[in-house]
Parts: C-alpha cells; sequence; structure tokens
C-alpha cells in the first residue's frame, strides 16, 4: 500500500480510502447497500491489503454505516492503526436543529457520530456541503474547538466550490483557528469541472483533495453483460461508450482493468492525493489497489485527455 500526507498535516493516509456508503440493511433506505456479514469482510480486507483511511458520514442509511464500521474496526483493528472520517451537516430529518452547519448542530452530531462508531475521537471531521445560511465564523470557531477538545483531530470540507472553501478557509486563518486539510469532492473522468478553478486554489493552499465517485458509479467499468442492481437503471450515451472503449485500449496496453485506468488517471492530477472507493462485494478492494501499481505514461494521459477535449 502507499501512503500519503494529507494537506500539509503529518497525517498518513492510504491513498485508496474505503468509502462506507454502502453499509446499511439492504432496502432500508436503499435496495443497493450491504448489511453487517459482508461489510465486515470488506473491511477485513481493507484492512489486510493496509488501507488505513475509512470515511463514513452521519447521514449515510441514517447512521447505520458508522454503526457496522465503528464495530468492525474494533473487531479487526487497533483504533491507533486507523484513520476514521465522518461527516455532518446533511439530516433526513426536517427537524430544527438537524441539518446545516450551526454550533448547535456540529456539537450535537459529532456527539452522535462518536457514540455510533464506538470511538472517543475522529481522525477527520468533514462538512457535507456548505451552509450560507449560517456564519462561516460559527462553524470555523465550533470545528476548531471540538479540535480543542480533543473530539477531533484534524476537520475537513466536502462538496464545494472554489470561492466557498476559499471563504471557510480564509475565516479560519484570519481568526488563528484550524483550518481543512483536505477537501472531499466528486471527480472523475465525466465530471472534470473542478479543474479549472477548485485545483490550482487547493495546489496553492497545500490541500490535498480526496475525491469520490472516480469510476463514474461503474459506468464505464463494466465488462459486457454484466449487471448489478444500480446498474439496471443506468443507461450509457454515445459518448460514455466511447471514453469506455477508448478506456479499454488503454487498460489492454498495460494489462490491467479500465477500473484501474481510471484510478491511476485520478491519482496522476495534483491536487488529488486520494480515490475513495465504496464497494458492496468483499473482494472488489483487493482488484481495486492493483491501481497503485499502474503509473499510466504522458502518452496515455495526453490521450485521454485530448480524446475528452475534443468532444
Amino acid at each position: 500500500m502507499e501512503y500519503t500526507r494529507l494537506g500539509q498535516s503529518g497525517l498518513l493516509v492510504s491513498k485508496v480510502c474505503l468509502g462506507t456508503m454502502g453499509f446499511g440493511t439492504p432496502g432500508k433506505l436503499f435496495s443497493w447497500t450491504v448489511g453487517e456479514e459482508e461489510a465486515e469482510k470488506i473491511v477485513k480486507e481493507c484492512l489486510d491489503l493496509g488501507i488505513n483511511f475509512f470515511d463514513t458520514a452521519n447521514i449515510y442509511t441514517d447512521g447505520e454505516s458508522e454503526e457496522i464500521l465503528g464495530r468492525a474496526l474494533k473487531k479487526y483493528a487497533q483504533r491507533q492503526d486507523v484513520v476514521v472520517a465522518s461527516k455532518c451537516g446533511l439530516s433526513y430529518s426536517r427537524k430544527p436543529n438537524t441539518e446545516g452547519l450551526s454550533r448547535k448542530v456540529i456539537f450535537d452530531e459529532v456527539e452522535k457520530s462518536l457514540k455510533r462508531l464506538g470511538t472517543d475521537y475522529l481522525d477527520l471531521y468533514i462538512i457535507h456541503r456548505p451552509d450560507m445560511e449560517t456564519p462561516t465564523e460559527e462553524t470555523m470557531k465550533a470545528l476548531h474547538d471540538l479540535v480543542e477538545m480533543g473530539k477531533v483531530r484534524y476537520i475537513g470540507a466536502s462538496n464545494m466550490k472554489a470561492w466557498q472553501f476559499a471563504k471557510y478557509q480564509y475565516t479560519a486563518k484570519m481568526h488563528g483557528w484550524t483550518p481543512f486539510i483536505s477537501l472531499q469532492n466528486e471527480h472523475h473522468i465525466l465530471s472534470r469541472k473542478a479543474e479549472e478553478e477548485l485545483f490550482p486554489m487547493l495546489k496553492d493552499m497545500g490541500v490535498s483533495l480526496t475525491a469520490y465517485k472516480v469510476l463514474a458509479g461503474g459506468r464505464l467499468t463494466r465488462k459486457g453483460n454484466e449487471e448489478t442492481v444500480r446498474s439496471k437503471t443506468q443507461v450509457l450515451s454515445d459518448f460514455e461508450k466511447e471514453i469506455s472503449q477508448s478506456l479499454q485500449v488503454i487498460a489492454d496496453r498495460h494489462h490491467c482493468s479500465k477500473a484501474d485506468v481510471l484510478i491511476a488517471w485520478e491519482l496522476a492530477k495534483k491536487p488529488i492525493d486520494v480515490v475513495l472507493v465504496g464497494t458492496t462485494k468483499a473482494g472488489r478492494m483487493t482488484d481495486t489497489v492493483k491501481a497503485l501499481e499502474i503509473k499510466l505514461s504522458e502518452e496515455d494521459l495526453e490521450e485521454l485527455d485530448n480524446f475528452l477535449q475534443g468532444k
């Protein structure tokens, strides 16, 4: 396994992070989630592969993801050997003060997450999306206080545009509060808007991008007639079929899978330091980490970029 420091911190994390949005009783909220038995196998597999970075959120299967992940890590790992990230800001409840980034919500939600995960601290606490109705000073001071209290070691953000992230980050730095070390945003070969403004800004700030949905929901990586519960509702456009074919050419060149190419392509793009990959089947992560062995050539990268620009 390869490791990297997250942002300008000293925190070492695996370049592949397990995303656990799919952990939860099948049918409770979504038909494609997996129960605890299969989830435990996935977590154990990740630990055996050297993956030490695990991502969840208070809203994932309404908290069940945190519970399942917490029990699995307690069963198979020592707490100091893993990096656990969770999030706040979103909620299925419509009651007042259950979502957003007010001091009350942040303090209430971190306690709930800690209880569900069965731990007394989070390595990384992420705000799930910006809340422009709450003053940024209130949000960043609350997060800073959690760090000071020892309930959170580092903080990060998610799903932000460049100007939104800059506003939060400079609010913290202006007051001498704890800054973000990472931003978790969607980025994949079909969604590259972040490269225009967000990428240069994060590189300048020394902040890591942890990219999710890097396989575009599996749209481009399935083989032939392979079908999953989620794929039954997905139909590829002609453009996506062309991209899939181009990925296959490069994959054949490197004797690897299309998924390997996509992950290698992501990690070749700074400021991306980590890719988040979710799975609902044990055995898949073993294949996923093989992508770290793939080093795409300049020719490969140009081929993909030129193809996409031509479209």
